[in-house]
Protein backbone atom coordinates (compact mmCIF):
# COMPACT_ATOMS: atom_id res chain seq x y z
CA UNK A 1 0.00 0.00 0.00
CA UNK A 2 1.22 3.57 -0.64
CA UNK A 3 2.18 5.62 2.40
CA UNK A 4 -1.13 7.20 3.48
CA UNK A 5 -2.05 9.00 6.66
CA UNK A 6 -4.07 6.94 9.13
CA UNK A 7 -7.51 8.37 8.37
CA UNK A 8 -7.17 8.03 4.59
CA UNK A 9 -5.85 4.49 4.92
CA UNK A 10 -8.77 3.42 7.13
CA UNK A 11 -11.30 5.12 4.84
CA UNK A 12 -9.98 3.27 1.75
CA UNK A 13 -9.56 0.00 3.68
CA UNK A 14 -13.18 -0.05 4.88
CA UNK A 15 -14.63 0.53 1.43
CA UNK A 16 -12.28 -1.97 -0.22
CA UNK A 17 -13.38 -4.57 2.34
CA UNK A 18 -17.06 -3.80 1.75
CA UNK A 19 -16.72 -4.19 -2.04
CA UNK A 20 -14.52 -7.31 -1.75
CA UNK A 21 -17.03 -9.05 0.51
CA UNK A 22 -19.97 -8.03 -1.66
CA UNK A 23 -18.30 -9.69 -4.67
CA UNK A 24 -16.70 -12.75 -3.03
CA UNK A 25 -18.78 -13.31 0.13
CA UNK A 26 -15.73 -14.87 1.78
CA UNK A 27 -14.87 -13.18 5.09
CA UNK A 28 -11.87 -15.46 5.78
CA UNK A 29 -10.21 -14.66 2.45
CA UNK A 30 -10.87 -10.95 2.95
CA UNK A 31 -9.15 -10.91 6.36
CA UNK A 32 -6.26 -13.00 5.07
CA UNK A 33 -5.52 -10.50 2.29
CA UNK A 34 -6.03 -7.52 4.61
CA UNK A 35 -3.52 -8.91 7.11
CA UNK A 36 -0.79 -8.87 4.44
CA UNK A 37 -0.99 -5.15 3.70
CA UNK A 38 -1.91 -3.79 7.14
CA UNK A 39 -0.11 -0.44 7.48
CA UNK A 40 1.24 0.15 11.00
CA UNK A 41 -2.27 -0.09 12.44
CA UNK A 42 -3.22 -2.83 14.95
CA UNK A 43 -4.74 -5.72 13.01
CA UNK A 44 -8.43 -6.30 13.65
CA UNK A 45 -10.48 -8.78 11.67
CA UNK A 46 -13.55 -7.57 9.81
CA UNK A 47 -16.90 -9.04 10.80
CA UNK A 48 -20.00 -9.38 8.63
CA UNK A 49 -21.94 -6.95 10.84
CA UNK A 50 -19.20 -4.34 10.55
CA UNK A 51 -19.09 -4.63 6.76
CA UNK A 52 -22.84 -4.18 6.49
CA UNK A 53 -22.66 -0.96 8.53
CA UNK A 54 -19.86 0.65 6.52
CA UNK A 55 -21.42 3.41 4.38
CA UNK A 56 -21.03 3.38 0.62
CA UNK A 57 -18.89 5.96 -1.12
CA UNK A 58 -20.09 9.35 0.12
CA UNK A 59 -22.78 11.36 -1.58
CA UNK A 60 -24.02 14.79 -0.57
CA UNK A 61 -26.56 13.05 1.68
CA UNK A 62 -24.36 10.55 3.52
CA UNK A 63 -20.92 12.16 3.45
CA UNK A 64 -19.38 11.95 6.93
CA UNK A 65 -18.24 15.28 8.32
CA UNK A 66 -14.93 15.12 10.19
CA UNK A 67 -16.06 18.03 12.38
CA UNK A 68 -19.07 16.04 13.63
CA UNK A 69 -18.93 13.56 16.50
CA UNK A 70 -20.02 9.94 15.92
CA UNK A 71 -18.62 8.25 19.04
CA UNK A 72 -16.72 10.06 21.78
CA UNK A 73 -15.48 9.09 25.23
CA UNK A 74 -14.38 11.70 27.75
CA UNK A 75 -12.36 11.25 30.94
CA UNK A 76 -11.79 13.60 33.88
CA UNK A 77 -13.88 16.50 32.58
CA UNK A 78 -15.57 18.33 35.47
CA UNK A 79 -17.87 15.81 37.24
CA UNK A 80 -17.36 13.16 34.56
CA UNK A 81 -14.73 10.68 35.67
CA UNK A 82 -15.50 8.72 32.52
CA UNK A 83 -18.38 9.07 30.07
CA UNK A 84 -18.98 7.61 26.61
CA UNK A 85 -21.42 8.65 23.89
CA UNK A 86 -22.04 6.19 21.07
CA UNK A 87 -24.14 6.28 17.90
CA UNK A 88 -24.45 10.06 17.99
CA UNK A 89 -26.79 11.64 15.46
CA UNK A 90 -26.80 14.98 13.69
CA UNK A 91 -29.64 16.24 15.92
CA UNK A 92 -29.18 15.31 19.58
CA UNK A 93 -31.45 16.27 22.47
CA UNK A 94 -29.61 15.88 25.81
CA UNK A 95 -31.87 14.97 28.73
CA UNK A 96 -31.42 14.39 32.44
CA UNK A 97 -32.28 15.50 35.96
CA UNK A 98 -31.10 18.82 37.37
CA UNK A 99 -27.39 18.87 38.28
CA UNK A 100 -26.70 15.60 36.45
CA UNK A 101 -24.25 17.36 34.12
CA UNK A 102 -26.14 18.35 30.96
CA UNK A 103 -24.39 21.72 30.69
CA UNK A 104 -21.03 20.17 31.59
CA UNK A 105 -21.52 17.67 28.76
CA UNK A 106 -22.11 20.53 26.33
CA UNK A 107 -18.87 22.14 27.51
CA UNK A 108 -17.04 18.83 27.03
CA UNK A 109 -18.44 18.55 23.50
CA UNK A 110 -16.88 21.89 22.64
CA UNK A 111 -13.71 19.89 22.06
CA UNK A 112 -11.96 20.42 18.74
CA UNK A 113 -8.67 19.10 17.40
CA UNK A 114 -8.03 22.72 16.36
CA UNK A 115 -6.53 23.88 19.66
CA UNK A 116 -7.12 27.60 19.01
CA UNK A 117 -10.80 26.93 18.32
CA UNK A 118 -11.03 24.64 21.34
CA UNK A 119 -9.60 27.21 23.75
CA UNK A 120 -11.83 29.91 22.28
CA UNK A 121 -14.85 27.68 22.90
CA UNK A 122 -13.72 26.78 26.43
CA UNK A 123 -13.06 30.37 27.42
CA UNK A 124 -16.47 31.49 26.16
CA UNK A 125 -18.22 28.68 28.06
CA UNK A 126 -16.22 29.49 31.19
CA UNK A 127 -16.95 33.21 30.92
CA UNK A 128 -20.69 32.50 30.69
CA UNK A 129 -20.46 31.09 34.23
CA UNK A 130 -17.59 33.09 35.74
CA UNK A 131 -16.45 36.69 35.21
CA UNK A 132 -13.10 36.49 33.42
CA UNK A 133 -11.90 39.44 35.48
CA UNK A 134 -11.90 37.12 38.50
CA UNK A 135 -9.03 35.03 37.09
CA UNK A 136 -6.37 34.63 39.76
CA UNK A 137 -4.04 33.21 37.14
CA UNK A 138 -4.44 32.46 33.42
CA UNK A 139 -4.91 28.74 34.01
CA UNK A 140 -7.98 29.06 36.26
CA UNK A 141 -10.41 27.96 33.60
CA UNK A 142 -8.38 24.82 32.83
CA UNK A 143 -8.08 23.85 36.50
CA UNK A 144 -11.83 24.42 36.80
CA UNK A 145 -12.71 21.76 34.23
CA UNK A 146 -10.31 19.01 35.33
CA UNK A 147 -12.08 16.44 37.50
CA UNK A 148 -11.12 17.00 41.14
CA UNK A 149 -10.91 13.26 41.79
CA UNK A 150 -8.51 12.65 38.92
CA UNK A 151 -5.02 11.48 39.85
CA UNK A 152 -3.64 12.12 36.38
CA UNK A 153 -4.71 15.79 36.19
CA UNK A 154 -5.37 15.46 32.49
CA UNK A 155 -8.52 15.36 30.38
CA UNK A 156 -8.83 12.73 27.67
CA UNK A 157 -11.00 12.79 24.55
CA UNK A 158 -11.24 9.66 22.40
CA UNK A 159 -12.92 10.18 19.02
CA UNK A 160 -14.00 7.13 17.06
CA UNK A 161 -15.60 6.71 13.65
CA UNK A 162 -15.79 3.10 12.48
CA UNK A 163 -12.13 1.93 12.66
CA UNK A 164 -10.64 5.40 12.92
CA UNK A 165 -9.74 6.27 16.51
CA UNK A 166 -7.82 9.26 17.84
CA UNK A 167 -6.97 10.13 21.43
CA UNK A 168 -6.34 13.70 22.57
CA UNK A 169 -5.18 14.69 26.04
CA UNK A 170 -5.41 18.12 27.58
CA UNK A 171 -3.06 18.62 30.50
CA UNK A 172 -0.74 20.93 32.38
CA UNK A 173 2.75 20.03 31.08
CA UNK A 174 5.66 18.98 33.25
CA UNK A 175 8.68 21.14 34.07
CA UNK A 176 10.85 19.10 31.69
CA UNK A 177 8.37 19.37 28.82
CA UNK A 178 8.24 23.16 29.12
CA UNK A 179 12.04 23.43 29.44
CA UNK A 180 12.52 21.39 26.27
CA UNK A 181 9.94 23.42 24.37
CA UNK A 182 11.18 26.90 25.34
CA UNK A 183 14.81 26.15 26.29
CA UNK A 184 14.31 27.48 29.83
CA UNK A 185 16.66 26.45 32.63
CA UNK A 186 15.03 28.14 35.65
CA UNK A 187 12.07 26.85 37.64
CA UNK A 188 8.84 27.27 35.71
CA UNK A 189 5.40 28.42 36.81
CA UNK A 190 3.35 25.65 35.23
CA UNK A 191 0.09 27.56 35.75
CA UNK A 192 1.02 29.56 32.66
CA UNK A 193 1.14 26.60 30.28
CA UNK A 194 -1.26 24.12 28.73
CA UNK A 195 -0.60 21.12 26.51
CA UNK A 196 -2.55 19.04 23.98
CA UNK A 197 -1.25 15.56 23.10
CA UNK A 198 -2.45 13.48 20.14
CA UNK A 199 -2.12 9.68 20.40
CA UNK A 200 0.65 9.97 23.05
CA UNK A 201 2.93 11.81 20.65
CA UNK A 202 4.53 15.24 21.07
CA UNK A 203 3.08 17.54 23.74
CA UNK A 204 1.96 20.67 21.84
CA UNK A 205 2.58 23.33 24.50
CA UNK A 206 1.18 26.85 24.49
CA UNK A 207 1.22 29.63 27.05
CA UNK A 208 -2.25 30.55 28.29
CA UNK A 209 -1.56 34.29 28.05
CA UNK A 210 -0.67 34.02 24.35
CA UNK A 211 -3.84 32.04 23.68
CA UNK A 212 -5.93 34.67 25.48
CA UNK A 213 -4.18 37.48 23.60
CA UNK A 214 -5.03 35.86 20.25
CA UNK A 215 -8.75 35.67 21.04
CA UNK A 216 -10.67 38.70 19.80
CA UNK A 217 -14.16 39.71 20.99
CA UNK A 218 -15.62 38.68 17.62
CA UNK A 219 -14.27 35.15 18.21
CA UNK A 220 -16.40 34.78 21.33
CA UNK A 221 -19.48 35.92 19.42
CA UNK A 222 -18.91 33.24 16.80
CA UNK A 223 -18.33 30.38 19.24
CA UNK A 224 -20.10 27.02 18.91
CA UNK A 225 -21.94 27.47 22.22
CA UNK A 226 -25.19 29.26 23.14
CA UNK A 227 -25.41 29.50 26.96
CA UNK A 228 -28.67 29.31 28.90
CA UNK A 229 -30.82 32.41 28.47
CA UNK A 230 -28.70 33.88 25.68
CA UNK A 231 -30.98 35.55 23.14
CA UNK A 232 -30.35 38.56 20.96
CA UNK A 233 -27.60 40.92 22.03
CA UNK A 234 -25.82 43.75 20.28
CA UNK A 235 -22.92 41.38 19.57
CA UNK A 236 -25.03 39.75 16.82
CA UNK A 237 -25.71 42.92 14.82
CA UNK A 238 -22.38 43.11 13.01
CA UNK A 239 -22.26 39.34 12.56
CA UNK A 240 -25.72 39.31 10.96
CA UNK A 241 -24.87 42.31 8.76
CA UNK A 242 -21.63 40.76 7.46
CA UNK A 243 -22.58 37.09 7.20
CA UNK A 244 -26.26 37.04 6.28
CA UNK A 245 -27.57 40.44 5.19
CA UNK A 246 -25.07 40.71 2.31
CA UNK A 247 -26.38 37.51 0.69
CA UNK A 248 -29.77 37.76 -0.99
CA UNK A 249 -30.42 34.02 -0.62
CA UNK A 250 -29.40 33.88 3.06
CA UNK A 251 -31.41 37.01 3.80
CA UNK A 252 -34.53 35.58 2.15
CA UNK A 253 -34.22 32.23 3.96
CA UNK A 254 -33.61 33.99 7.27
CA UNK A 255 -36.76 36.11 6.90
CA UNK A 256 -38.81 33.02 6.09
CA UNK A 257 -37.54 31.25 9.22
CA UNK A 258 -38.32 34.23 11.48
CA UNK A 259 -42.00 34.11 10.46
CA UNK A 260 -42.63 31.63 13.30
CA UNK A 261 -42.61 34.54 15.73
CA UNK A 262 -43.16 37.48 13.37
CA UNK A 263 -45.63 36.27 10.69
CA UNK A 264 -45.71 39.57 8.75
CA UNK A 265 -41.96 40.21 8.78
CA UNK A 266 -40.87 41.86 5.53
CA UNK A 267 -37.41 43.23 6.18
CA UNK A 268 -34.59 43.28 8.73
CA UNK A 269 -32.36 46.34 9.03
CA UNK A 270 -29.27 46.82 11.18
CA UNK A 271 -27.73 49.74 13.01
CA UNK A 272 -24.19 48.57 13.70
CA UNK A 273 -23.25 51.79 15.49
CA UNK A 274 -26.09 51.49 18.01
CA UNK A 275 -26.02 47.68 18.04
CA UNK A 276 -29.68 47.28 17.16
CA UNK A 277 -31.79 45.14 14.83
CA UNK A 278 -35.04 46.56 13.45
CA UNK A 279 -37.99 44.64 12.03
CA UNK A 280 -40.23 46.02 9.29
CA UNK A 281 -43.57 44.27 8.84
CA UNK A 282 -45.88 44.25 5.82
CA UNK A 283 -48.21 47.29 5.82
CA UNK A 284 -46.26 48.82 8.70
CA UNK A 285 -45.20 52.46 8.69
CA UNK A 286 -42.35 52.16 11.18
CA UNK A 287 -39.54 49.80 12.14
CA UNK A 288 -39.70 48.03 15.50
CA UNK A 289 -36.63 46.92 17.52
CA UNK A 290 -36.28 43.14 17.64
CA UNK A 291 -36.29 43.03 21.44
CA UNK A 292 -39.93 44.18 21.49
CA UNK A 293 -41.03 40.89 19.90
CA UNK A 294 -40.25 38.85 23.02
CA UNK A 295 -37.78 36.22 24.16
CA UNK A 296 -38.80 33.60 21.58
CA UNK A 297 -38.01 35.84 18.61
CA UNK A 298 -34.68 36.90 20.14
CA UNK A 299 -33.74 33.29 20.90
CA UNK A 300 -34.56 32.09 17.38
CA UNK A 301 -32.62 35.01 15.87
CA UNK A 302 -29.45 33.97 17.71
CA UNK A 303 -29.85 30.28 16.88
CA UNK A 304 -30.34 31.00 13.16
CA UNK A 305 -27.36 33.35 13.03
CA UNK A 306 -25.08 30.89 14.79
CA UNK A 307 -26.21 27.91 12.70
CA UNK A 308 -25.26 29.94 9.62
CA UNK A 309 -21.87 30.80 11.15
CA UNK A 310 -21.14 27.17 12.08
CA UNK A 311 -21.75 25.75 8.59
CA UNK A 312 -20.22 22.26 8.43
CA UNK A 313 -19.51 22.22 12.17
CA UNK A 314 -21.33 21.86 15.52
CA UNK A 315 -23.62 24.05 17.62
CA UNK A 316 -24.34 23.41 21.30
CA UNK A 317 -27.41 25.02 22.87
CA UNK A 318 -28.08 25.00 26.61
CA UNK A 319 -31.81 24.78 27.52
CA UNK A 320 -33.05 25.16 23.95
CA UNK A 321 -36.65 25.55 25.17
CA UNK A 322 -35.92 28.64 27.32
CA UNK A 323 -37.99 31.58 26.11
CA UNK A 324 -40.02 29.50 23.63
CA UNK A 325 -43.76 29.22 24.31
CA UNK A 326 -45.08 25.68 23.87
CA UNK A 327 -47.45 26.85 21.11
CA UNK A 328 -44.40 27.60 18.93
CA UNK A 329 -42.48 24.35 19.55
CA UNK A 330 -43.76 22.59 16.43
CA UNK A 331 -42.67 25.23 13.92
CA UNK A 332 -39.58 26.04 15.99
CA UNK A 333 -38.27 22.47 15.70
CA UNK A 334 -39.02 22.35 11.98
CA UNK A 335 -37.02 25.51 11.32
CA UNK A 336 -34.06 24.51 13.51
CA UNK A 337 -33.81 21.03 11.96
CA UNK A 338 -34.18 22.25 8.38
CA UNK A 339 -31.69 25.11 8.71
CA UNK A 340 -29.18 22.89 10.53
CA UNK A 341 -29.49 20.20 7.84
CA UNK A 342 -29.09 22.78 5.08
CA UNK A 343 -25.88 24.05 6.71
CA UNK A 344 -24.62 20.56 7.71
CA UNK A 345 -24.52 21.59 11.38
CA UNK A 346 -24.59 18.98 14.14
CA UNK A 347 -26.87 20.08 17.00
CA UNK A 348 -26.52 19.19 20.68
CA UNK A 349 -29.24 20.81 22.82
CA UNK A 350 -30.21 20.30 26.45
CA UNK A 351 -33.72 20.37 27.90
CA UNK A 352 -35.82 18.78 30.64
CA UNK A 353 -39.06 20.23 29.26
CA UNK A 354 -41.34 17.30 28.35
CA UNK A 355 -43.41 19.44 25.97
CA UNK A 356 -40.26 20.37 24.07
CA UNK A 357 -39.28 16.68 23.88
CA UNK A 358 -42.78 15.66 22.81
CA UNK A 359 -42.90 18.18 19.98
CA UNK A 360 -39.42 17.06 18.86
CA UNK A 361 -40.90 13.57 18.39
CA UNK A 362 -44.13 14.79 16.79
CA UNK A 363 -42.33 16.96 14.24
CA UNK A 364 -40.19 13.98 13.21
CA UNK A 365 -43.36 11.93 12.67
CA UNK A 366 -44.72 14.37 10.08
CA UNK A 367 -44.43 13.18 6.49
CA UNK A 368 -42.16 15.98 5.30
CA UNK A 369 -39.82 15.47 8.29
CA UNK A 370 -39.43 11.68 8.22
CA UNK A 371 -36.09 11.99 6.42
CA UNK A 372 -34.74 13.51 9.66
CA UNK A 373 -35.65 10.50 11.80
CA UNK A 374 -32.47 8.51 11.18
CA UNK A 375 -30.40 11.60 12.06
CA UNK A 376 -32.11 12.25 15.41
CA UNK A 377 -31.26 10.99 18.91
CA UNK A 378 -32.04 11.58 22.55
CA UNK A 379 -29.09 11.28 24.94
CA UNK A 380 -30.10 10.73 28.58
CA UNK A 381 -27.70 11.20 31.51
CA UNK A 382 -28.39 9.29 34.73
CA UNK A 383 -26.47 9.12 37.99
CA UNK A 384 -25.59 5.56 38.96
CA UNK A 385 -23.46 3.95 41.67
CA UNK A 386 -20.88 6.20 43.35
CA UNK A 387 -22.16 9.31 41.49
CA UNK A 388 -20.89 8.06 38.14
CA UNK A 389 -22.89 9.06 35.07
CA UNK A 390 -24.44 6.55 32.68
CA UNK A 391 -25.39 7.59 29.15
CA UNK A 392 -28.35 6.17 27.22
CA UNK A 393 -28.50 7.06 23.52
CA UNK A 394 -31.84 6.38 21.84
CA UNK A 395 -32.64 6.36 18.14
CA UNK A 396 -35.89 7.89 16.89
CA UNK A 397 -37.71 4.55 16.97
CA UNK A 398 -36.58 3.95 20.55
CA UNK A 399 -37.50 7.33 22.01
CA UNK A 400 -40.74 7.42 20.00
CA UNK A 401 -41.77 4.11 21.62
CA UNK A 402 -40.89 5.31 25.13
CA UNK A 403 -42.73 8.61 24.78
CA UNK A 404 -45.82 6.97 23.23
CA UNK A 405 -45.93 4.52 26.14
CA UNK A 406 -45.49 7.23 28.79
CA UNK A 407 -42.08 5.93 29.86
CA UNK A 408 -39.70 8.42 31.47
CA UNK A 409 -36.73 9.14 29.20
CA UNK A 410 -35.35 12.14 31.11
CA UNK A 411 -33.78 10.16 33.95
CA UNK A 412 -35.09 8.11 36.88
CA UNK A 413 -35.32 10.95 39.41
CA UNK A 414 -37.61 13.20 37.36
Amino acid sequence: MPNLDKRKFIYILERWAKVFYKINENIEELNSIYKKFNQDIPYKEFSKDELENIPNLPTVENKNNIEHFYNISIKNFRQFKSIELENIGQFNLILGDNNVGKTSLLEALLFSSDKDLYFKNLIFAYSSRVNLLNFKNPNDFILDIINNNSDSKEIEFKLKENRDEQIYKLKIPTQDEVRNKYNIQDDIDLDKYICIVLDDNICDINTISLILDKIKPIDLIQTQYIPYGKGFDRDLVKVYAENIDRSRTKRKDFLESMKIFIPKIDRITTDTDEGKIYIEEIDSYSDVPLHQYGEGAKKLFRILVQITLQKGNKLLIDEIDAGIHYSHFNEFWKVVLKVAKLNDVQIFATTHNMECIGYFKEVLEEEEMKVYQELSRTITLEKVFDNNIKVYTRTFEEFEYEIDNNLEIRGDDL
